[in-house]
């Protein structure tokens, strides 16, 4: 599974920063076929349906498919979920966005988990329309402060007992993503097989985005 630790445009150009032991963002666009991603060389498995006759999940063609289908055997709050291989500090941009495309009309709930312990449903309708929409979720502060965003619990109909089934798609799932404009850049060969990048940005984020090795 292809992920993005940060991204930067540059005049086209997207450049991830290196792995932390927390993360202040992540970015899943659904490229390389496997719910699994590899990370600090072990296997995560980054998507998990805790209830996989309810919910279906696949990738292939750049897209998260989720086989939905709600009925007898179903619990109301049947869930699938999403565990980042680390966890986010989600303070710098505090906002999830996601594409979501559906045949069927469905109330699509998010339920953020973090370290310290706070959690929060998040909704949003979606509707059956079988077109791309792109959702925004905002992040309190009041949750995530002094904590780490964990995991993603996520529900259709939650709390429904009503039959109803369709296929819903994913892409470009975003946590505490954001872009910062450069200016300029400037590129050096170190050893034939590295080369540093070096850019002016904004000063706030001067600190920790001023080089990068790629």
């Amino acid at each position: 599974m292809r992920i993005k630790i940060l991204k930067l445009l540059v005049l086209g150009l997207a450049i991830p920063v290196a792995a932390q032991s927390q993360i202040n963002t992540f970015t899943d666009e659904f490229e390389d076929a496997s719910l699994d991603t590899k990370w600090n060389g072990a296997t995560h498995t980054l998507w998990a349906a805790d209830h996989p006759r309810t919910f279906g999940l696949s990738e292939s063609d750049g897209v998260l498919t989720i086989e939905y289908t709600r009925d007898s055997d179903s619990q109301p709050w049947d869930n699938f979920n999403f565990t980042p291989p680390a966890e986010v500090d989600v303070s710098g941009n505090p906002e999830i966005t996601l594409d979501i495309k559906s045949d069927v009309a469905t109330t699509y709930t998010l339920k953020p988990i973090y370290s310290n312990g706070n959690e929060r449903l998040i909704e949003k309708d979606v509707p059956g329309d079988g077109q791309w929409n792109t959702y925004r979720f905002e992040l309190q502060s009041s949750n995530y402060s002094g904590g780490y965003l964990t995991k993603l619990y996520m529900y259709f109909d939650g709390g429904s007992t009503t039959n109803t089934s369709g296929t819903v798609q994913f892409d470009n799932l975003k946590i505490a993503g954001f872009s910062i404009n450069i200016t300029t850049i400037n590129g050096e060969l170190i050893d034939g097989t590295q080369v540093e990048l070096n850019w002016d940005i904004d000063e706030q984020y001067s600190s920790s985005l001023d080089h990068y090795n790629v």
